[in-house]
């Protein structure tokens, strides 16, 4: 029996309703049936003005459709704004299933669900701060909520959502932060959509033609790993797919965001693992990191301000180096205006960024029907992108240094049908340095992602026909960012998150579940230089028995 086989009668049998008492034991502790690693976003004191979005939608193969006005109660400036969203799905069988929602094609929420069972709906709440995206809010916009809920005879369980936008005034202590002046997506679809790509040239592209006085540009990407690119982590190289019975396409994807045909700027992919990914059990109560709601990647398009401003159509793209079938993505574009000056001359002054081209080298022997060995694949890839634009308070020079370290070392043992090792140690680093010279003098904003990825596969069939499966996985993130102006160190800000489950699977003779037993912990630790959070979960059997958040001022750290 294969890897692939295996998973589907995993699925299977706990879509059956292998889950039992899970809902009762997260209410005991006042968690909800999900208990998601990740806090909610913080939010300032006083009441909000709230908009409702979508109010307890049902979802099957249909959106919600909806339509946006700005609060009049709270017309603006805003200290924040945040996107509040409930999703429960009920008891039964169901998939995880992708959610998004969309305002004016943009955007504010890309996530998946958990999975229910017999006797567990699960529930959860996620929060999001939208205020980079007050541009777009000022305004009536079309939205709409999708969930891509298929339900069948067998698929039966129904999902609903609700989401609504939270205003929170500006006042003396909680003042309107800086924000861009546009907001614009990426997809044409006035309600927004996301977009699949099938292959590694494939792109989600839009020509723009734009005012002509940008100093400062971004792109925020989202990029989830769909369909046969959902386990790409496991895969191996196309010509070692048949003796590995594993995935082909290699295991190195990567975001490339290009201008005109031209790279300019890259995008580290989060290997992201979803409730139902590889066993189930790993991922009740607490799923993998940022499963529920994806955390977008930014990249630095401030060096090409001077190029946009030559009054031309200008075309921005989207790609996935390596998709293998399929990358879902969306994008969307922030730029920020000169309020004194109509016309921003410019231009690029140097960019290295060149294709990243992956390499394998492997160790593997077959003979007999038994197959072992390393496989290793790594890239790596280091620019620099530098651009003047000349605006209303003199010449800013934008510097941008970035640096990707990428390696998946997987070891295998395959014995025809009755053994399958895989072992997997994969780490994603990338840095990024963004050096601004100008009227101000000199900021350097210095970014640190690290995406380590630890799993162990082990599927043993024995003489009688009863197998059993194996799984351990140390999944991470670290993400620090530190800040200078002129020498003086600004406050640094880190985020650090770690979930550990395993879990062991025993099957009849006829592929059943027979038993099971595993256990999960978790901690997410964050601080900005004034407040510091800490989240430790912990399961046993898939009943919750630690979901603590503690929230304490860090000043000094």
């Amino acid at each position: 029996m294969s890897r692939r086989v295996v998973r589907s009668l995993v699925l299977a049998a706990v879509m059956a309703g292998a889950f039992t008492s899970l809902s009762a034991q997260a209410a005991e502790i006042g968690s909800q049936d999900t208990a998601p690693l990740e806090p909610d976003a913080p939010l300032p004191q006083g009441k909000p003005c709230v908009v409702p979005l979508v109010q307890n939608a049902s979802f099957g193969a249909t959106q919600a459709t909806f339509s946006y006005t700005p609060p009049a109660a709270c017309p603006g400036p805003w200290a924040k704004v945040v996107l509040s969203t409930d999703i429960s799905v009920t008891a039964g069988t169901q998939y995880d299933r992708t959610a998004t929602l969309f305002l004016g094609g943009v955007p504010l929420f890309f996530g998946t669900t958990s999975e229910p069972g017999r006797a567990v709906a699960p529930s959860w709440h996620r929060e999001r701060d939208v205020t980079e995206d007050t541009a777009l809010l000022k305004s009536q916009q079309l939205g709409q909520m999708f969930i891509a809920n298929y339900q069948n005879a067998t698929d039966n369980s129904t999902i609903y959502g609700t989401a609504s936008l939270l205003f929170y005034p500006a006042d003396r202590q909680h003042p309107a932060p800086p924000e861009p002046d546009l907001v614009i997506p990426l997809d044409t679809d006035a309600r927004g959509t996301t977009t699949a790509l099938a292959t590694g040239t494939a792109t989600l592209s839009r020509a723009l033609t734009l005012p002509r006085n940008i100093v400062s540009a971004r792109l925020e990407t989202f990029l989830q790993n769909q369909s046969s690119d959902e386990f790409y982590y496991t895969c191996t190289t196309d010509a070692l797919a048949s003796e590995l019975q594993d995935c082909g396409g290699g295991t190195f994807r990567e975001g490339q965001v290009s201008i005109d045909g031209t790279l300019a700027g890259l995008a580290p992919v989060y290997p992201l693992i979803f409730t139902g990914g590889i066993d189930p059990y790993l991922w009740s109560p607490t799923p993998g990191i940022h499963t529920l709601q994806f955390r977008p990647q930014q990249v630095e398009l401030t060096p090409f301000a001077g190029q946009l401003n030559d009054g031309k159509a200008h075309t921005f793209a989207l790609a996935v180096n390596g998709a293998n079938n399929y990358f879902s993505v969306a994008g969307t574009l922030y730029l920020t205006l000169d309020h004194e000056r109509s016309t921003v001359p410019g231009g690029i002054e140097v960019n290295t960024l060149q294709q990243t081209a992956p390499q394998s080298t492997n160790t593997i022997t077959s003979a007999n029907g038994t197959a072992g060995g390393t496989v290793s694949i790594t890239a790596h890839n280091a620019y620099r992108i530098a651009g003047m634009a000349w605006t209303s308070r003199g010449p800013v020079e934008t510097i941008v240094d970035a640096r990707g370290q990428y390696h998946n070392d997987q070891t295998f043992t395959v014995t025809g049908s009755s053994v399958y090792d895989q072992k997997i140690n994969q780490t994603t680093d990338f840095d990024t340095t963004v050096t601004s010279l100008g009227f101000e003098g000199v900021h350097v904003t210095h970014e640190h992602q690290h995406f380590p990825l630890d799993l162990v596969y082990d599927y043993t069939v024995a003489a009688d026909g009863t197998s059993s499966q194996a799984t351990t996985v140390d999944q991470r993130l670290r993400d620090d960012v530190s800040r200078t102006w002129n020498g003086l160190a600004l406050p640094t800000t880190s985020v650090e998150e770690r979930i550990q489950p395993h879990d062991t699977l025993n099957f009849s003779a006829s592929g059943s579940v027979t038993s099971h037993a595993g256990s999960s912990t978790g901690l997410y630790r964050a601080f900005d230089g004034l407040q510091c959070v800490t989240r430790k979960t912990a399961a046993k059997n898939n009943l919750l028995t630690e979901w603590k958040t503690d929230t304490r001022p860090c000043w000094g750290l």
